[in-house]
């Protein structure tokens, strides 16, 4: 399921001229307006959904990230909760999370496109914190293949 979303590297053509197949962004913040305004949303159980992280909370393994996604015409905070196994990049060996493991290895900041698991609607009781139980998937480079129809992956965090 998750092999469409997460293609491999887009490439240019041997001049190094932009590969007309790839939009480009200059940020996270500008593919998710991209995304908002002409890309479908799917948000049923079970889907992989693009969005923004928000501040990043890291301890012990668990990574907490409120991320800002596009439903409609308007944004929803989805919180994940992710207990991280291991970090891994394209042509890099990966990195196990140990309890000494640092946020900076995770190659994650505030206002990164990322990769949400959307799991299950969450219960009434955590209704004020988020609408979904999600898991963090993996970062995504603001670039899209519209060949390879997904994001350029730059982390994939293993569960």
């Amino acid at each position: 399921m998750w092999s469409k979303f997460f293609r491999g590297k887009p490439t240019s053509d041997k001049s190094g001229s932009p590969d007309p197949n790839l939009l480009t962004f200059k940020d996270g913040k500008s593919a998710l307006e991209y995304i908002a305004k002409f890309m479908k949303t799917d948000w049923r159980e079970g889907s992989i959904v693009t969005g923004l992280a928000g501040e990043i909370f890291f301890e012990e393994g668990v990574l907490s990230v409120p991320v800002l996604v596009p439903q409609g015409d308007a944004y929803e905070q989805v919180r994940t909760m992710t207990k991280i196994k291991a970090v891994s990049s394209p042509g890099q060996v990966p990195i196990v999370v140990r309890p000494d493991t640092r946020l900076a290895d995770l190659g994650l900041a505030k206002g990164d496109l990322v990769a949400v698991f959307l799991v299950q609607r969450a219960p009434s009781e955590l209704a004020e914190l988020t609408n979904w139980i999600a898991f963090l998937i993996g970062r995504l480079d603001p670039v899209y293949s519209m060949v390879a129809e997904g994001w350029r992956t730059t982390h994939r965090y293993e569960l």
